[in-house]
């Protein structure tokens, strides 16, 4: 767990002061995913989406922010990328079955 959590400051020292940030990590486990959001979204100074998964299974999400209401943005993620999932105004978190050139497109429009 300690060395997890310094891989993942090391990963959000990467995004200090970058905005919003889209990042894919392979093989995370949803805690590890809303782990790692949060880590970076302490940095980037937006919103921190956080994707991990597969082209096969979908992808476990986790959009966390310092300020801010997500909500909105976690209901446009769930209708476009066909996903469910939803949280608190700063957190969102959920699943989504897209691959992830559409993940990728879908933030470069939304942002």
């Amino acid at each position: 767990t300690a060395l997890q959590r310094k891989l993942f400051r090391f990963l959000a020292d990467n995004y200090v002061n970058r905005g919003n940030v889209v990042h894919f990590e392979e093989g995370l486990e949803s805690v590890q995913i809303r782990e790692l959001a949060d880590a970076i979204a302490e940095s980037c100074g937006g919103f921190a989406a956080i994707f991990s998964g597969s082209e096969e299974t979908g992808y476990g999400y986790a959009i966390v922010t310092r300020e801010g209401d997500l909500r909105p943005l976690g209901k446009a993620v769930n209708t476009a990328l066909n996903g469910r999932g939803g949280g608190k105004p700063i957190f969102q978190q959920g699943r989504v079955l897209a691959q992830k050139a559409q993940i990728e497109a879908f933030f470069r429009e939304y942002c």
